[in-house]
């Protein structure tokens, strides 16, 4: 819509099988960024050929570029080892990818990666260079929910280079927050998935070293340019231990949903 555009990446399933029906894809703003190279795969295995998927962007005014490696790694499953001998092929494929395929250095991966940090696949990316940048900037982010436990298995591994340009991350719980262990359960119909969305904002070019933020950040509000807020006058009310505003005459939830009239 407007300036947003989808990378062509050449992948054309007819299939509606579940195996064909998956894919990682890029969409960009065509006014800030534009795709350089090719959209490459990451992984030599069949299925996985269109869930990880490499593009390298440029920034349109400054010329700078920067890897967007997208994935979505094995689900956790029954097996004797729940589906880790899988993850970390997807590891091993992603790392041996970014070292020959990507078109810039400053590397970013993204995607649901379907382990917690301290499980063996996002260690190993850990170990070869790459930091969690959402638990950077929140140590008690999470971007799922499952039987009442709060999960962070969606990522944001920078390596070092990438590191220093980014400004900041965060999980955005338009979902979880509706989910079992979410504060608000009584509206699962306005959920859209099963994970939150999160955003990493980042100032390419810079490469100052940050410090580490004593509070967690809202991220990417230096990116949001385009929106014009302004003062409105609003009434704060606590209903069953959730907060709500009154704007209006409507009543909203705190994440600015109106919920009834």
């Amino acid at each position: 819509v407007g300036y947003y555009v989808a990378v062509e990446d050449g992948i054309n399933q007819n299939s509606d099988s579940y195996d064909n029906a998956l894919k990682s894809g890029f969409i960009y703003r065509s006014d800030k960024v534009k795709p350089y190279g090719g959209n490459q795969s990451a992984s030599t295995a069949q299925y996985y050929k269109n869930t990880m998927r490499i593009q390298t962007f440029e920034e349109i005014s400054s010329g700078e570029r920067f890897t967007l490696s997208m994935n979505h790694f094995k689900a956790k499953d029954s097996s004797s080892d729940a589906g880790n001998s899988t993850r970390m092929m997807n590891v091993n494929h992603l790392l041996s990818a970014l070292s020959s395929k990507a078109f810039d250095k400053d590397i970013l991966i993204m995607g649901d990666l379907n382990c917690q940090a301290d499980e063996e696949p996002i260690q190993k990316l850990i170990s070869s260079g790459y930091t969690e940048q959402l638990l950077y900037y929140n140590a008690n982010a999470y971007s799922y929910c499952y039987v009442g436990s709060e999960n962070l298995i969606d990522h944001a591994l920078a390596n070092s280079s990438m590191a220093m340009q980014i400004t900041g991350a965060g999980v955005f719980h338009l979902n979880t927050y509706r989910s079992s262990c979410g504060t608000d359960p009584g509206v699962n119909e306005y959920r859209y998935s099963d994970h939150d969305p999160y955003l990493v904002a980042m100032n390419l070019g810079s490469y100052e070293t940050k410090d580490n933020p004593d509070e967690p950040v809202r991220p990417g509000n230096d990116a949001l340019e385009d929106i014009s807020i302004e003062s409105v006058s609003c009434q704060k009310i606590l209903l069953e231990g959730n907060l709500y505003i009154i704007y209006q005459g409507a009543i909203y939830n705190s994440i600015g949903q109106r919920v009834r009239e």
